[in-house]
C-alpha cells in the first residue's frame, strides 16, 4: 500500500470519526427540570426548560457562553445572585449572552463581577478586561438589592430590550470603575422602595 493510500484512508476515517461531532456542534443543551432546584454552573451555552421554575439560579464562569432562558422564571430567595456573570481578575470574560430570562427576587438579579476586584492594584483594573457581554430580552424584578449589578473595572456590558422593576435598591446600578457599558431600550420602573 503507498503512502498517499494510507494518508487518504487516514483522512477518510478521520473525518468519519469527527462527522457526529460535527452534526451536534450547533446544537445547545436543554437543562429539564430535574435541575431546577440547584445552582446551575455553565462552561458551555445551554437552555432552560421554561416549563418549571428554576430556583437555584445560574453561574456562568467561561466565556463564548450563551444562556437562553426560553422565557423561564427564575425565582428565589432575598438573597444571593439570581443570575451572575463572574472570572477572576486574572481571566479575561467574553461573548455571554444571557436571553430571554425572567429573574424574580434574590438580592441581585444578575450580577457581573470579577471575583477579587477590590484587590487590584492600580494602573492594572483592566487587565483581563470583559468585553462583548449582553443581556437582552429579559425582566428582572423583586429584588431585594439592586435588580442589575456591574461591578468594579467590569467592562463592555451591553443592557437592552429588558424590564427592570421593583427592586429594593437601584434597578441598575454601574459600580465606580466599571466603563464601555451600555444600557439601551430598557424600561427602568418602580425601584428603589428601600
Amino acid at each position: 500500500m503507498t503512502r498517499t493510500r494510507v494518508y487518504e484512508m487516514a483522512r477518510i476515517a478521520l473525518a468519519l470519526f469527527l462527522a457526529p461531532c460535527a452534526a451536534h456542534a450547533g446544537e445547545i443543551e436543554v437543562l429539564d427540570c430535574s435541575r431546577a432546584d440547584s445552582r446551575i454552573v455553565l462552561r458551555e451555552s445551554a437552555r432552560l426548560d421554561p416549563s418549571c421554575t428554576w430556583s437555584g439560579g445560574v453561574d456562568i464562569h467561561a466565556s463564548d457562553v450563551v444562556l437562553d432562558c426560553q422565557g423561564a422564571r427564575i425565582v428565589g430567595p432575598l438573597r444571593g445572585r439570581g443570575i451572575e456573570i463572574s472570572a477572576p481578575t486574572d481571566t479575561a470574560l467574553a461573548n455571554v449572552t444571557v436571553r430571554n430570562c425572567h429573574v424574580e427576587g434574590f438580592l441581585n438579579s444578575l450580577r457581573v463581577t470579577r471575583d477579587g476586584f477590590r484587590d487590584l492594584a492600580e494602573g492594572v483594573e483592566y487587565e483581563n478586561a470583559f468585553a462583548d457581554i449582553v443581556i437582552e430580552d429579559s425582566t428582572f424584578t423583586g429584588s431585594r438589592g439592586v435588580c442589575v449589578f456591574v461591578d468594579g473595572y467590569v467592562t463592555d456590558v451591553t443592557l437592552r430590550r429588558s424590564r427592570i422593576e421593583g427592586c429594593g435598591s437601584s434597578g441598575v446600578y454601574l459600580e465606580t470603575g466599571s466603563k464601555d457599558n451600555v444600557v439601551e431600550d430598557c424600561d427602568i420602573v418602580g425601584n428603589g422602595y428601600t
